[in-house]
């Protein structure tokens, strides 16, 4: 029975995590599963990249190490989402600067 138990709570568990493919450690977001991540982990950076863009394409080795690391420190999750997927999304663009009157 507590065999069972075990498995059923695993089962509970990740049927509640979000639906998230990864590659090399790097979780790949999309218009689905975004604001799932937003809510599940507490840390998250995302690269908005472009695919035939060489700089992304260059960036792509160090971040998947970046998120390796990040990972088994069980600290931020890094993603990515490409540049398509970002457009059909709604993010909100707020500013840090100040203003003065």
């Amino acid at each position: 029975m507590k065999v069972f138990a075990a498995i059923f709570a695993t089962f509970v568990a990740l049927s509640l995590a979000g639906d998230y493919a990864e590659e090399e450690d790097v979780l790949v977001l999309t218009k689905d599963n975004f604001d799932a991540a937003l809510d599940e982990f507490e840390h998250i950076l995302v690269e908005f990249y472009a695919p035939w863009c060489g700089h992304c394409k260059a960036l792509a080795p160090e971040y998947a190490k970046a998120a390796g690391k990040l990972k088994e420190e069980n600290s931020t999750r890094m993603c990515s989402t490409s540049s398509r997927a970002a457009s059909k999304l709604s993010l909100v663009k707020t500013s840090t600067s100040s203003s003065s009157a």
